[in-house]
């Protein structure tokens, strides 16, 4: 008897890890053999504390394989609930060994379970193949099984729950359990069977991960830069304990006015790198990243989550680049997949770029089985800016959209807007064609946490005189407080950067055309995005004045200093507008929030003010005086001289 309640204890005290998938009920079989049970497995969920706190107690009264009415009072506490969509997979133990069995050891490392403790005993044969699986309802899930023993196990990916939340199932107790059946009743009247049959309550605990992404400082906070220059991101991740994810991925999108730094990131388990191509695959490009861990890193986090919550950081650069919008906050978003549901379909994709015929880009869709076919909003990027060019929206029911007014010659790169449940695929299909196609995804919906935004300043200046008059032509330099003076790359340096840019990227579409090895490509491609980067830098701090960049005041007076981080500059003026005397002091300025002004008239823009040179004018009345008196001097000195040598003689 105390064996009875032995095993039974051990189911009960089960509590696996929560996890949500697709799997197909499987109802009791028909052929009811002689010494059946039936068993009832129900799955309970309990909050972290309340399941810590939960302890075992032999109470017939309370619970002898019969059904719990009361599930909050057996508990002990509040939380305690029965849900539905954990799937329980059974195994057979057998006396045999041949092609269609397996060890427990075998079966273990398969299932990711422990062996013993209630599980699969290391040497022992059971059949190869689940030999019952079943979902739980409302009231359970129901195995008919013959005489034998078996080990349950939960089957996490072909579990569908997840709360609303986005929490799976994660800390358990107790599981696999193995039950050897018939069972007698506690009371002595014989076993549990098939019209009386034995309930079993393994128990589970949920959660999710929590995802930060901050600058490399650890903050949040809005910051200023200068165009060009590098930005350090964080990206941390903590996996619940005891969590078993088949699924884990970051997708990180840099656009409109960002650009991703390749080879800029790395990845860490708590204090230990994570090894490319072994832990994780990465795709990378000028627009982005989308990294995916595999088999083996997905195994480390799983050990990892067993002593405590796993914590993952990421790290990398964005570059601020040419098209960044002054005055304008611009985020950085990353959404973090995850779920107990493996394949191909819970994994994001990086869009490849895609170029338009006539100036026009067909995006056709499809959608998979099960994939709800609703309205999709699609952006398009210019693929070296990340500028975005146009939104279209293909309706519910329409199978293409056309994006028109597009540059030949020119790469893009689509981008499908969010939608619930499915996970869009990229497909070029030639120039001018894109089909995209989005299968449904049976993991929660990924997290994309409050995102870090960068901004960056300038100030437009207006020429006037003191009377507010326009005056064109002056010239000017930026100076810092460090006396270094703002210079754009030489003239041949630009040209150098643009032909290795452009070498970089013939060299690339040729290897593309020719169907090289992936590798060659990606290669290939991060040699031609660091190319772009480098060419897109516009500015630098000098030393030598000769070599600034100069600022001319137009027709209409105006000129902009614009890319520059906030803080205190200085105008220069080299040239001054003519009739008018150059300032012989700088002008200070500084540029931070709002003093980017898009007024077009005078009082929108920093006025620098010149002041006109007086000079006599010639041919006027001025001058005749000027001229007689001057005579009239002459003649006097020339009369005095004459009679001062008469004098003499």
């Amino acid at each position: 008897m105390k064996k009875i309640m032995n095993l039974l204890a051990a189911a009960l005290l089960v509590l696996t890890s929560l996890f949500s998938a697709v799997g197909t009920v499987v109802k009791a079989s028909v052929y009811e053999p002689e010494g059946a049970t039936r068993v009832v497995v129900h799955k309970i969920l309990m909050n972290q504390e309340d399941l810590a706190n939960f302890q075992y107690k032999e109470d017939p009264k309370q619970y002898s394989g019969g059904k719990i009415e009361d599930l909050q009072k057996y508990f002990g506490n509040n939380s305690a609930k029965e849900i539905e969509g954990v799937f329980f997979d059974v195994y057979m133990k057998v006396n045999t060994a041949d092609s269609n069995t397996k060890t427990g050891a075998e079966l273990a490392a398969e299932t990711g379970t422990a062996v013993g403790n209630g599980g699969f005993e290391a040497d022992s044969r059971y059949l190869a193949e689940p030999f019952k699986s079943a979902m739980t309802e409302k009231d359970g899930a129901n195995f008919v099984l013959p005489i034998g023993t078996y080990v349950f196990v939960e089957n996490k990916a072909e579990s569908p729950y997840y709360n609303q939340n986005g929490s799976e199932l994660t800390g358990a107790k107790a599981v696999p359990f193995t039950l050897t059946l018939p069972q007698t009743k506690y009371d002595g009247t014989g076993n549990y069977s098939v019209t009386d049959p034995l309930h079993v309550y393994p128990k589970n605990t949920e959660d999710k991960p929590t995802v930060d992404k901050t600058f490399n400082d650890g903050t949040i906070e809005t910051k200023p830069y200068a165009i060009g220059t590098e930005i350090p991101y964080k990206v941390t991740t903590n996996i619940p304990k005891d969590a078993d994810y088949k699924t884990m991925a970051w997708d990180d999108v840099m656009v409109e006015g960002l650009d991703f730094k390749t080879g800029s990131l790395k990845i860490m388990l708590g204090d230990v790198a994570l090894s490319k191509d072994e832990d994780y695959t990465l795709a990378e490009s000028l627009r982005g990243f989308v990294l995916s861990m595999t088999e083996t890193g997905l195994a480390k986090v799983k050990e990892a989550a067993k002593a405590n919550i796993a914590t993952i950081t990421l790290t990398y650069s964005g570059v601020l680049n040419a098209s960044a919008k002054v005055d304008t906050e611009i985020p950085n978003t990353v959404d973090f997949h995850y779920g107990n549901r493996p394949g191909i379909d819970s994994l994001p994709k990086l869009p490849p770029t895609v170029e338009p015929k006539s100036g026009e880009l067909v995006i056709t869709k499809t959608w998979g089985v099960g994939a709800n076919k609703v309205s999709v909003m699609f952006d398009v990027y210019e693929e070296l800016t990340g500028t975005k060019v146009a939104t279209v929206t293909l309706q519910a029911g329409e199978q293409s959209v056309t994006v028109s007014g597009l540059e030949d010659g020119k790469k893009y790169v689509v981008r499908e807007q969010k939608t619930q449940k499915t996970l869009p695929d990229y497909k070029p299909n030639g120039a001018g064609q894109l089909t995209v196609n989005n299968e449904e995804n049976y993991n929660p919906e990924p997290i994309r946490p409050k995102e870090p935004k960068v901004i960056t300043y300038g100030r437009r200046f207006v020429k006037v005189n003191d009377q507010n008059d326009i005056l064109a032509g002056a010239e000017f330099v930026v100076k810092n407080s460090q006396e270094q003076f703002l210079a754009a790359k030489p003239n041949d340096q630009r040209v150098a950067e643009k032909a290795a840019y452009e070498a970089a990227e013939a060299a690339y579409q040729k290897a593309v055309k020719a169907n090289q090895s992936k590798d060659q490509i990606e290669t290939l491609q991060k040699a031609r995005d660091l190319a772009y980067g480098i060419m897109n830098n516009q500015w630098d701090w000098i030393d030598d004045q000769k070599q600034a960049y100069t600022f001319t005041a137009g027709e209409a007076g105006r000129f902009e200093v614009k890319g520059l981080g906030a803080g205190k500059y200085f105008l220069q003026e080299t040239k001054a507008p003519e009739g008018y005397a150059l300032l012989t002091a700088d002008v200070e300025f500084e540029v931070g929030p709002n003093t980017w002004n898009d007024a077009t008239g005078i009082d929108g823009h920093t006025k620098v003010t010149n002041k006109k040179i007086t000079i006599p004018q010639t041919g006027g009345i001025g001058t005749v005086l000027f001229t007689i008196g001057g005579l009239g001097l002459m003649v006097f000195a020339f009369v005095a001289m004459k009679k001062r040598e008469a004098d003499r003689a």
